[in-house]
């Protein structure tokens, strides 16, 4: 997906959201998937809630242009946010892996690329953002004289230009900020992935002994929490190697699982995030 492509993609959801054809909650998960690697290696994504790009910079995502024109935003929306960052995608790893068990490396890694949280309105549809985004404040000025000279008006208007700029910015990084999304999401089975660790194409069947991945989105994650896949067969579990991820930063991930089923099922696969005692997402799929 390019800028452009992106672009367009956000304004078909946000005028679905504001049709109330989605839910804050699709909405904000799906426009966290419009995610752009530049050239440089850069991430790149849009926010949710101002319509801007963000750019993620190594530590955390702020406001930025990418280097292509990226069209104008949607009237409703404000000053421009982010998503993807350069230095690439953090990594991880679960070991080896033997016949029919998991590696910690999806297609030789686990891990994934930063994404963006990109925030979901608040309070259901059409409802405003917490935090402030930029209002300025009337204040008392004295009458103006009856012949006002034009450079002053012109200093006048620039120096409110600037000010609006600025708390703009300031406003939608706080919003950005207060919208974040947390746990895991986008489950899905695939044979093939992407370069950030993305199903190329989601797959529910397979045949025994062909190589496959168990990918999901781990949305801000902090250092220390573990993720674990358990496996059933015709309700049985199965024993895994590898099943298991301890997050080594705080971040957000797509990761993937690779497992080579052995035996012929309808196996449910069950995720549990820190310690859970019951799953936060299950995938099915069939194996023949």
């Amino acid at each position: 997906m390019n800028f452009e492509e992106a672009r367009a993609e956000y304004g078909r959801l946000r005028q679905a959201y504001d049709q109330r054809q989605l839910s804050a909650e699709e909405y904000g998960r799906r426009v966290q998937g419009l995610q752009v690697r530049d050239a440089a290696g850069s991430y790149w994504a849009i926010d949710g809630n101002t319509g801007g790009w963000l750019r993620y910079d190594g530590n955390a995502w702020v406001p930025g242009q990418p280097p292509v024109p990226p069209g104008p935003p949607p009237d409703q929306f404000g000053q421009p946010s982010s998503q993807g960052g350069s230095g690439g995608a953090p990594q991880g790893g679960f070991g080896q892996q033997p016949q029919g068990g998991f590696t910690g490396q999806g297609q030789g890694g686990f891990g994934g690329s930063p994404q963006g949280n990109v925030g979901q309105p608040q309070g259901g549809f059409g409802a405003q953002p917490q935090g402030n985004f930029g209002g300025v404040q009337s204040v008392a000025t004295p009458a103006a004289p009856a012949r006002r000279s034009r450079r002053g008006l012109i200093i006048g208007c620039s120096a409110a230009a600037v000010l609006l700029l600025i708390c703009g910015v300031v406003g939608s990084i706080y919003a950005y900020q207060n919208l974040i999304v947390s746990g895991l999401t986008d489950v899905a089975t695939t044979t093939s992935l992407n370069a950030s660790n993305r199903p190329e194409r989601e797959v529910a069947d397979f045949t025994v002994n062909q190589p496959m991945f168990i990918t999901y989105t781990a949305q801000n994650v902090k250092q220390g929490d573990a993720i674990e896949l358990r496996l059933f067969r015709n309700g049985t579990r199965e024993t895994l190697t590898g099943g298991e991820k301890t997050f080594d930063q705080d971040a957000t991930f797509h990761g993937a699982f690779s497992y080579t089923p052995t035996a012929a099922g309808s196996y449910r696969g069950e995720f549990y995030l820190k310690g859970e005692s019951t799953p936060s997402r299950t995938i099915e799929f069939t194996v023949r």
